[in-house]
C-alpha cells in the first residue's frame, strides 16, 4: 500500500498580482517563482485566444489593484500593462498537447516577474505577439515560448522534399529578453513544445508532445521537413540546435513525457517505452530499460528516481510517486506514495507544471499556477 506524502508548499505569487492574469509560471533553477503576467484592460490589445475546445478561465478577481512595488523595472506608473480589471484570457491548457492557438494576432503588452523572497524584480514586454505558454529565466532576462507554430502551408506531398527557406514563413516561436524588455534573439523551435527549462549554464532544453514537427536546416539553404522531435538543446543564442537523433537505440521519441534538467545532466523519460534516457550538453549518455510506465514528472538524485503519476478517481483526483532505483543495468521499482497537498488534502485537479530539476519536483494545480508545490526524493527514504 502506498504511503502518504505531504508535499512541501514551495512559492506563491504575491498577492498585489490577483488582478491579472497569468499566461506562463514556472520555477528556475534557482527555486524562484518566474510568471509572465498581462492585464488586457492595460493594454491595447488581447493574446491570441485559445481554441473553444479548452476550458473558460474562472472569472479574475475584481478588487481594486494593489500598488505595484518598486524595482529596477517597475510598472507602477502610468501605462502599465498590470493595471487593474476583469480578465477575459482562456485558462492554460489541460496539457500542452491541447495548447491554446500561438498564432500571430494583435500585439499585447506584458510583464515578466522573477521573485527571489519578498525581492520581485518585474520586467515589461511590450508588443506580444503569440501567446506564450512557457517562461524561464536566462541570464538577467527571460525567455518564452509558444507551443504551437503557424501553419507554413507547405503541401503534403513536398514534405518528402527539401523546401526553400524563404517558403516556409516558419514561425518564431523561443523569444529571449533582457532585463530590460530588450529582444535579445528570437528564433524558431518547431511546432509542439511541451516544456522549456532552462539550466544554470544558460542552455536552453525543449520537450515535445506528439504532434510536433521541425523544417531542419540544410546547407544549400533549403529545410526537410521532421517530426516527433523528442528533446532538443538550444544556447543563449538561439544557434543551431543539437536535436536527440531520431533513431536513438530502443528510444522511441513519440512524446517526452517528462524531463528533469539538473545542474550537470538531463534525464527524459519519453512515451510509449517509457525508458531513462540520460543526456549531456550534445550526446545520449545512457538508455536504462524502466518497468515504471505512466511518468509525466521526474525527480532525479544519483541512481535513485521519482517518477511522478495521477489518476481521476470517483470522488476527485490522486496524485502518486513511484519510486526506482538504477540496479545495474536496469531500474527496479522500491516503493509508492501518495501525495497529499501540504495541509493533507488530496488534491482538486490535475498536476500540472511537474517541473523536474535534480531531486526537485515542482507541481502545482490545474487553473492555479500562482501556487506551487515541491517533493523533494530523499534516497534514504527508499
Amino acid at each position: 500500500m502506498a504511503a502518504d506524502r505531504r508535499l512541501a508548499l514551495h512559492a506563491t505569487l504575491p498577492d498585489r498580482y490577483a488582478h491579472v492574469e497569468v499566461l506562463a509560471s514556472t520555477i528556475d533553477h534557482l527555486g524562484r517563482i518566474v510568471a509572465l503576467l498581462a492585464d488586457p484592460a492595460g493594454a491595447e490589445h488581447s493574446p491570441p485566444s485559445a481554441p473553444s475546445s479548452l476550458s473558460a478561465a474562472p472569472s479574475s478577481l475584481s478588487a481594486a489593484p494593489s500598488s505595484v512595488p518598486s524595482a529596477p523595472s517597475s510598472l507602477s506608473a502610468a501605462g502599465s500593462p498590470l493595471s487593474a480589471a476583469g480578465s477575459p484570457f482562456s485558462a492554460a491548457p489541460s496539457s500542452l498537447s491541447a495548447a491554446g492557438s500561438s498564432l500571430s494576432a494583435a500585439s499585447y503588452d506584458a510583464t515578466a516577474i522573477i521573485c527571489d523572497g519578498a525581492e520581485v524584480h518585474e520586467i515589461p514586454l511590450r508588443g506580444l505577439d503569440l501567446r506564450f505558454n512557457d517562461i524561464d529565466v536566462l541570464d538577467d532576462g527571460v525567455v518564452l515560448s509558444a507551443a504551437r507554430c503557424a501553419p507554413t502551408r507547405v503541401p503534403f506531398e513536398r514534405r518528402g522534399e527539401p523546401v526553400p527557406e524563404d517558403e516556409l514563413h516558419l514561425t518564431e516561436n523561443v523569444r529571449v529578453f533582457d532585463s530590460r524588455g530588450q529582444v535579445r534573439t528570437s528564433f524558431y523551435a518547431g511546432d509542439g513544445i511541451e516544456q522549456l527549462v532552462t539550466d544554470p549554464h544558460g542552455t536552453i532544453w525543449i520537450s515535445y508532445f506528439d504532434e510536433s514537427n521541425y523544417w531542419y536546416p540544410r546547407a544549400d539553404g533549403t529545410r526537410s521537413y521532421g517530426f516527433m522531435n523528442g528533446l532538443a538543446r538550444w544556447d543563449r543564442t538561439g544557434g543551431d540546435p543539437w536535436m536527440v537523433p531520431f533513431d536513438t537505440p530502443e528510444v522511441s521519441w513519440c512524446d517526452c513525457y517528462a524531463m528533469n534538467v539538473g545542474r550537470d545532466r538531463v534525464h527524459a523519460c519519453p512515451y510509449p517505452d517509457f525508458v531513462m534516457v540520460e543526456l549531456g550538453p550534445a550526446e545520449v549518455r545512457s538508455i536504462t530499460p524502466n518497468p515504471i510506465t505512466r511518468c509525466s514528472g521526474l525527480a532525479v538524485a544519483g541512481a535513485e528516481f521519482a517518477l511522478f503519476d495521477q489518476d481521476r478517481v470517483d470522488d476527485g483526483y490522486r496524485w502518486s510517486i513511484r519510486r526506482g532505483r538504477r540496479d545495474g543495468d536496469e531500474i527496479v521499482e522500491v516503493g509508492r506514495e501518495q501525495l497529499l497537498l501540504p495541509d493533507g488534502r488530496h488534491p482538486s485537479g490535475w498536476g500540472r507544471g511537474k517541473i523536474g530539476r535534480d531531486e526537485k519536483l515542482y507541481l502545482h494545480e490545474n487553473g492555479n499556477p500562482r501556487r506551487w508545490y515541491r517533493y523533494d526524493l530523499d534516497p534514504a527514504t527508499s
